[in-house]
Formats: C-alpha cells, structure tokens, sequence
C-alpha cells in the first residue's frame, strides 16, 4: 500500500479549483460578487467564447493594497473574517478566501487594481497560480480582473464544458441574477462584443426587474413587502395572474443578497397566491406531495379533486386553493397502465427515453446530446416510481393517501429527442388479461374529460397502433394535437406477463397542455368560478 503524505500544493491547489470553479460562470459568480463586496456602484463583465478563453470584470470598487494583492491569491486569504466569532455574522457575499485562488490555479490571470488614497495601482499575472509578473500600473480606482484560457491546465475538466453558446448563456444567467439581487449596483454585459444587459444602479428594485425580465413582465408586477416578528423582512414583486408563465423560469428567490433554490418557498409563493383566493393550477413539483393537494391526470383521477374542499378548509379561502399535474414522464405509460387495473397491476419495470425538451433545451443550447444518450436525469426515477401511487391513491379524511401496489421501478434516460417521452414498460398482474382484452380496454377508455366534452380534451385519450415500428417520436407524438397517448409493441414477456411501448408529447400533455385541461376540468366541477 503507499504510503500516506502531503499533496504538493499545485496539486491540492487543483482539487480546490474543481470545487469552487465549474465552468465559466463559476468564475464570473465569484469575481461578481467580489466585486460587490468591494463596494463598487458599477461593474462590467465581457466574456469571448462562453467565458472559456476570456473572461474581464471591471468594477469601481475600493480597490486593493499593493501588499494585498498577491496574498489576495493564496487559499483562505480573506479580509472578511477575523475570527471564529465573525462566522455568526457574516455580511458579504463571499468570506472563505478560496475563489481567486481556484480560478487563479486553472487559468491565466491579469490583476489592474488601486485604491483612492494610491496615486499608482498594481499590475500582476498568474499562470497556474503562480505569479509571473508585478509591476507598478497607472489606472483607475477599482479592480479589473482577466481571465484566460479556463482549464488549459486541466483537459480533463475542459472536455466536459459545453459549446459556446451555452456556457455564454449560463455566465449571463449568472449576471442577471446578481443585477436582481443587487439593483444599487449597474451591471453591464457584454457578449463577444455586444452588449446585452444593462442595468442602471438607482437602487430599485423595479429598475433592475425592468432591464433583465423586460418591459412586459416589469409592467405585469406588483410590488410586495412584509416583516416577521423575528426581524425577517420578505419584499420583492410578484406577477398578477393574468402574466402566468408556463415554467417556473422567472421565479426568482434571494436570501441576504444571495440566489438560492427551494422548493419550500416555491411551495409558499403558490400558498400564498391560493389564500388571495386565486385559483393555482401548477406544473411545479413543490406541492406534488402535499397530502390536500390533488395530483391530476384529468382521465384518471377526476374524483381526488374532492379533497380542495380539506384544503381550502386548511388554508382558509373560499375560492383558493392549488392543484398540481403529475410529472412529465410518468404520461408516457400511467394513463396506458389505468385501464388495466381492474385485473390488480401488480409490477412494472419502466424504462422512460425522455425528450431534451423537457431539461428546458434545444439541440442549439445543448449540443452534446447529439448522438448521445445520457443515462441519467435527477430525481427523475424516484418521480416515476412514485407519483403514479398517489394519482392512483384514494381519498381518505381530507388527504390523498397512495395506493400500495403496484411496485414500480423505473430508469430514466435523456436521449436527443426534442420533444416525446417513450416509455418501455413491463407489467404483470394478479389475474392475467388476454392480449385482445388489454387492447379493448385502451381502446373502450373514456376519462371525466372526454364525456364534458372539454375543449382541450383528446377525442380519443389513448390509440393503439399495431404496426411493429410504432408508436414512433415523429409519426405519432402529435396524436390529438399532442393531448393523446400512443402505444404499441404490446406482447408476452419472458419475466413479466406483457411488455409495450408508450409514447406522449412532454411538452403538451405532459406540461402546459395537461395543466390547462386540469383547469378545464375544474371548472367545469365547479372548482373555478368567477370572483
């Protein structure tokens, strides 16, 4: 066995960057909020090439001490702690001093900085993180930091960065939601040349939504403050209705300054749009297993939309309340398995090729998929092993409890596709049905949907289609303009009693088409009435 030792420091200084440095908009997050640590009221950030070969961040902030800039690139040098003390209050962006030195150890580094009491500031270069030049510079107050050439040490991180084109659009995600949580500080971006956001720094928050969301979105908000007794304050705006989004791409969430993921606020910003007595009907996950919140597939599960009355019970309205849709890929062989469980599902074994669609991509935002298939998409499995018990649960004292069986395991898979999920399946059952028996029952299968006659509703829900190469992604996934599901290859299994092939449209059915049937039915039940 070798022997244990000390990793020389080029090398631990290389584990580090892997850390903290992902990919060009790693970078730019860092430098960004640095900068705004440093009090600038300005900055501006230029990338050429996604950020892979330059990146430059000019601020007016206050600058460094010619004796603090090379200790500025040493790991754990900070100026934002002291103490063990101060790690109970900590009120900047950034405080672990490991950023410059990351970035510093996988790419070429320029520094131009000076503060205001310094007639001349300080010019200095980093390769690999080691110094290769200091020289005495004339510029302006503030730094400017250049980064060059990311991961030309480390091929093995650079192999796995994207095209430029989405890795540009991932470092101006990145500013747009710095200018967000920062409106007193203008942010400028500019793109292999051109300029692409501009915000102007006053302060106002209005102003900042204005120049990174739009004028559209901007004029549809309203302006939202509240406190806590606990000192907490919660301000920002929200959409009125009438400017609902189909994805949750334009939720925003900040803490102290900082952009953060939650599904628990998620789930509190639809709480608190029901309990203003508007209906929410959602594609979200947050709420997908909130014991009062029905998860609907119009054709399935009609009757768990009982439980709003337990839930507007709980939350306190009238006419408030949140319904939610299931999760895409479980469209593409629940509704083919609902039909059938009069003969008692007992297993399923599913194997969903999901669309790239449904990741929010395109094969110009992602061209790695491109003759590839990635055989994983988080959470996803736990998803589609899951939701189909509670669609098929039963309502029980204001909750929808799951149904037991069947057992469901599940792999999912990205496969470039743009828009289809497909689904193989594998199911046995208690008592076996004949082939001709499971076709008839698909074919007979009428939902709540289809007897209202609702407007968004597939004539026919679910076709089967006989030939043996189908269904196929593009001969059938805009079957019943994208609201139908297809299914075919139905045939004896050597494990399982039957295996078939499903086929649904994601990004119809499966999202914004689906919600608006679910609307569609609750409206015609009597769920969403006029105020």
């Amino acid at each position: 066995m070798p022997r244990i030792q000390v990793l020389e420091s080029h090398v631990a200084d290389l584990i580090a960057a892997g850390e903290v440095v992902e990919r060009p908009a790693s970078v730019v997050k860092e430098l960004v909020e640095n900068a705004i640590d440093a009090g600038a009221s300005a900055l501006t950030v230029e990338i050429q090439h996604g950020g892979m070969t330059y990146i430059r961040i000019t601020d007016d902030g206050c600058g460094m001490e010619p004796g603090d800039v090379e200790t500025a690139f040493l790991r754990h040098a900070t100026s934002k702690i002291r103490t063990e003390y101060d790690l109970e209050a900590i009120g900047t962006l950034g405080f672990r001093g490991e950023a410059l030195a990351a970035i510093a150890a996988v790419a070429r580094v320029e520094v131009l900085t000076r503060t205001a009491e310094r007639d001349f500031g300080v010019s200095l270069t980093l390769e690999g993180g080691a110094v290769t030049g200091r020289e005495e510079a004339g510029c302006p107050k503030g730094t400017t930091m250049v980064v060059r050439d990311l991961f030309y040490n480390t091929p093995a991180r650079l192999k796995y960065m994207k095209k430029d084109a989405a890795e540009g659009a991932a470092v101006f995600a990145a500013v747009q939601r710095e200018a967000l949580a920062h409106p007193e500080v203008s942010m400028r971006f500019l793109r292999d040349g051109k300029q692409e956001l501009l915000t102007p720094g006053d302060g106002q928050l209005r102003s900042a939504v204005y120049a990174v969301l739009g004028r559209d979105l901007a004029l549809g908000f309203t302006e939202v403050k509240g406190s806590g007794e606990d000192g907490v304050t919660v301000e920002g705006f929200a959409s009125l209705p009438a400017c609902c989004r189909g994805s949750r791409s334009c939720q925003y969430f900040f803490v102290n300054g900082r952009f953060i993921k939650s599904r628990t606020l998620m789930a509190a910003l639809e709480e608190a749009y029901a309990k203003l007595e508007c209906p929410v009907v959602s594609n979200n996950s947050a709420h997908r297993w909130t014991p009062d919140v029905p998860m609907v597939i119009p054709e399935v599960n009609p009757e768990h939309l009982a439980v709003l009355e337990a839930q507007k019970a709980r939350l306190g309205t009238k006419r408030g309340f949140i319904a939610v849709k299931s999760n895409c890929s479980i469209q593409s062989y629940a509704p083919a398995l609902h039909p059938l469980r009069s003969y008692g599902l007992e297993r399923v074994l599913v194997c969903t090729y999901q669309a790239i669609s449904g990741a929010g991509k395109t094969f110009e935002t992602w061209p790695e998929i491109v003759d590839n298939v990635v055989p994983y998409i988080g959470g996803e499995e736990e998803k589609s092993e899951q939701e189909p018990l509670k669609v098929w649960g039963k309502v029980e004292k204001g909750q929808i409890v799951p149904a037991l069986s069947p057992s469901i395991t599940a792999q999912c898979l990205r496969v470039p596709v743009s828009d289809g999920h497909t689904a193989a399946v594998f199911v046995s059952f208690q008592k076996k049905p004949s082939l001709e028996e499971i076709k008839s029952c698909w074919e007979q299968f009428q939902g709540r949907p289809q007897e209202l006659n609702l407007p968004s509703a597939p004539k026919q829900f679910i076709q089967y289609l006989e030939e043996d190469n189908r269904p196929q992604v593009k001969m059938d996934v805009n079957f019943e303009n994208g609201m139908g599901i297809s299914v075919g290859r139905l045939r004896e299994d050597t494990v399982y009693d039957y295996k078939f092939v499903g086929l649904s449209h994601n990004t119809v059915r499966g999202a914004a088409g689906g919600a608006v049937l679910c609307a569609e039915l609750l409206k015609a039940q009597g769920y969403i009435t006029k105020k």
